[in-house]
């Protein structure tokens, strides 16, 4: 009788290796699974797209869009870097809100100490000149950290 010995014999305990670790297992869980994080969805903006329709005066700036959904509510802004010194017609309409504070600055920054600009009760839109000297200018809303939509023109008064 012949006993293998040497790289058969390797070759037959490799073999052995390879099938037992490709053997699938099976598996016992003896705890409990781990918790899984739960992931609200983002809270829905009903405002969002409000005056996407709502046309825009030929030649005029816009910012529109919303103050955003419940909870995540913020103040908006518009920094004009592309105007000229001129007065300009500027209408801001909002909706939602009950009221909508604005700021119109030719400065890099609004003051929110300062008062503002104007006020609107919602839904509805006031227009007011805004004069410049200077290319830029800011104009910011604040719907109070109540949820709504905005749109402001600016258009270059004739």
């Amino acid at each position: 009788m012949r006993t293998r010995t040497g790289a058969g014999a390797v070759t037959a305990l490799l073999a052995i290796a390879c099938l037992s670790a490709c053997t699938p297992q099976s598996w016992e869980h003896d705890s409990a699974p781990a918790p899984t994080k739960t992931v609200r969805p983002a809270a829905l903006d009903r405002f969002a797209g409000f005056f996407e329709d709502e046309p825009i005066p030929e030649g005029a700036s816009a910012m529109r869009g919303s103050f955003g959904p419940a909870g995540q509510v913020g103040p908006q802004g518009w920094h004009n870097q592309n105007g000229a010194a001129a007065e300009y017609s500027v209408t801001v309409s909002c909706a939602g809100a009950e009221i909508v504070d604005f700021w119109f600055s030719e400065a890099d920054a609004i003051d929110h100490r300062s008062a503002p600009t104007g006020s609107i009760r919602c839904p509805s839109s006031a227009t007011t000149l805004l004069t410049t000297s200077t290319q830029s200018w800011i104009i910011e809303l604040d719907s109070r950290g109540e949820a709504g939509a905005y749109l402001v023109t600016a258009t270059p008064a004739v």
